[in-house]
């Protein structure tokens, strides 16, 4: 609230929220259900890194994963699977990565294999901030 402030003031900046309609991703199970990989380090810590989300001890809340998939995937990601705070790991090749023999699968591909779930292109209702005006701030 006080940066918004902030911002107002010094760069008179107006903005109001928005939904708008775009493609996002549903994450769902599969027909066979969710098979999550279990973690092969129960006491790992949870982390993220492109190419690895590890949601051992604690586990990843739902939607912190679906902040990591929206990163990984450049569009919203929604949940639609009921799951709460699932344990998982999960590996899959970056997207700018080198493809080697032993490399994991892409990730929506690594979605499907390890965590029986999938990733559903979709369109939704997105809440988004739109910016009425913005000026230039005034010299101090």
């Amino acid at each position: 609230m006080v940066l918004r402030g902030l911002l107002a003031e010094r760069f008179k900046l107006r903005a109001h929220p928005e939904s708008r309609e775009m493609p996002i991703y549903a994450l769902v199970t599969t027909t066979n259900g969710p098979r999550l990989t279990p973690c092969s380090d129960p006491k790992a810590s949870s982390r993220y890194a492109p190419g690895r989300i590890l949601g051992c001890d604690p586990p990843v809340p739902m939607p912190r994963l679906l902040q990591f998939l929206s990163s990984e995937t450049g569009r919203p990601v929604f949940d639609k699977t009921g799951l709460a705070a699932p344990t998982f790991e999960l590996r899959w090749l970056p997207a700018n990565a080198e493809p080697a023999t032993d490399s994991p699968p892409g990730l929506f591909t690594a979605i499907q294999e390890q965590l029986g779930l999938k990733l559903e292109p979709q369109r939704g209702s997105v809440e988004t901030l739109i910016v009425d005006a913005l000026e230039p701030p005034s010299p101090n």
